[in-house]
């Protein structure tokens, strides 16, 4: 059963996640270290907000979004408590 492994952001064609008990926030630290200054189009100190798409990498090494990643971890009984939308998942109702 594929389940979710950790937090994930996937910016163009790169894809940067953390460990958990890592949060989005975290995975944006580590973007800014990767291509901080490069793109000035949203806003200074993370220059990549609003052109990211947040989400999850899966034990089999997928990305998936937030309504994905919510189907697959309800199925893998991973939610502990849900906060936010429903059919949406944040890392804080994981771990």
């Amino acid at each position: 059963m594929e389940m979710i492994e950790a937090a994930a952001v996937k910016y163009g064609d790169l894809i940067l996640s953390v460990e958990r008990p890592g949060r989005h926030h975290n995975v944006f630290w580590a973007l800014d270290k990767v291509i901080g200054g490069q793109d000035k189009m949203v806003n200074a100190r993370y220059p990549f907000i609003g052109t990211e798409t947040q989400g999850f990498l899966t034990s089999t090494g997928r990305f998936v979004d937030r309504l994905e990643g919510c189907v697959i971890a309800r199925a893998a009984d991973q939610i502990k408590h849900k906060t936010g939308p429903e059919d949406t998942l944040f890392s804080e109702c994981m771990w």
